[in-house]
């Protein structure tokens, strides 16, 4: 099968990139990123974290249920709390965004305001915010790339749709399936943000749909895996998937 178009954004010219991406999105609607920039460690910090975070026992971690979050739409679901077409996921998350301080214009409006960190795993918040930081230039390197595509200035999303980006980010956890079931970690979806950029771990269990075909997405060399600190080399831009349970992390990240 035609394997995912492998970008590199890391040169300052997006017309160098804007014709590899309209093709890839064209054609995929995904495609992988390198060259992003994002420290390996940034990443490993936060894969230690949240494993360890998913690790602890299910009443520690209702201690930040979403319901605790209101209408920032923070915190934590258990396995089978999110339905996609009807059915229950089979995963667990958390949900994280922008940090906004209670007093901001913007806090308390849906989306918006303080994270829920969980007291068990001092570690998670700071690394949450170290990542969340350095996903927001890659974001919009990708997006001056899509805009040049597009026939427009480069700056056009980062002038006026991202100048101040609603930022949905969420790490997801997929216990392995029982044998012999047609359990999903997560059914066929449109993601519904402007951008969603995915980091998969070395478990696997992405597919893609496009017009013509259905296609899985092999994670590339580098996920540092169980928290084996190696260098990090890739994340997906992504639009329709699906995800099997194949017990792993991803680390989606909206803007």
């Amino acid at each position: 099968m035609t394997a995912l178009p492998l970008i590199d954004i890391s040169g300052p010219d997006p017309a160098a990139t804007a014709p590899d991406i309209e093709a890839a999105c064209r054609r995929y609607g995904f495609f992988y990123v390198t060259g992003h920039g994002v420290p390996a460690a940034a990443l490993d910090r936060l894969d230690r974290a949240a494993r360890a975070f998913f690790a602890l026992p299910p009443a520690a971690k209702m201690e930040i249920a979403m319901v605790r979050g209101g209408p920032a739409w923070r915190g934590y679901f258990p396995v089978g709390a999110e339905l996609t077409a009807g059915r229950p996921d089979l995963k667990e998350g958390l949900y994280f965004g922008t940090e906004l301080p209670d007093g901001h214009p913007r806090a308390g409006l849906p989306l918006h305001g303080r994270n829920l960190f969980p007291r068990q795993v001092p570690g998670l918040g700071p690394a949450v915010l170290s990542y969340l930081d350095s996903l927001h230039g890659v974001a919009q390197k990708v997006l001056r790339g899509v805009a040049v595509s597009l026939g427009l200035d480069a700056e056009y999303f980062a002038s006026g749709y991202t100048a101040q980006p609603t930022v949905l980010f969420r790490i997801f956890h997929y216990p392995a399936a029982p044998p012999d079931t047609e359990d999903w970690g997560v059914g066929e979806h449109t993601d519904y943000g402007l951008l969603t950029l995915l980091a998969q771990d070395g478990n696997g269990g992405l597919a893609v749909r496009t017009p013509d075909f259905t296609m899985t997405v092999e994670p590339l060399p580098g996920w540092p895996a169980q928290g084996d600190p190696q260098p990090y080399g890739d994340y997906l831009v992504a639009k329709v998937a699906r995800v099997f349970p194949e017990l792993g992390l991803t680390l989606p990240r909206g803007a």
